[in-house]
């Protein structure tokens, strides 16, 4: 659902657009329309995963010790396919931090990331 708001945005002033510049006897899209819709397209995010926590140890057969130490954390990353994703990653309460560090750090440089998605799912 938080994909297709915008999307859906984008398209009623895209048609909006087109519908103006028809009327003026040129049915060429503007630059402008053109260039928003292109960000908005890519920068919009894909969830991938979306689990609770629950969700994302659910079936494991750890100890209850180690399941204690871990944090479900939420990340954004481009994918293979080059668009905005939304994954998750389970790791170690200690090192939650330093994580979504790397992640923010890999989203800025555009690195493809193949999914970020528990194990669970799999």
């Amino acid at each position: 659902m938080k994909i297709v708001k915008p999307i859906i945005l984008v398209l009623i002033l895209f048609i909006s657009s087109c519908a103006k510049e028809k009327e003026r006897g040129t049915e060429s899209i503007s630059s402008e329309v053109k260039t928003t819709f292109k960000k908005i397209a890519k920068d919009t995010v894909i969830v991938d995963s979306d689990y609770s926590f629950d969700d994302a140890v659910k079936g494991s057969k750890a100890p209850k010790e180690l399941i204690d130490q871990l944090q479900l954390i939420t990340v954004q990353y481009y994918s293979l396919d080059g668009k905005l994703h939304q994954g998750q990653i389970l790791t170690n309460k200690l090192i939650a931090p330093d994580v979504e560090k790397l992640f923010k750090f890999i989203q800025q440089s555009h690195f493809p990331i193949a999914k970020a998605i528990p194990v669970v799912k799999y």
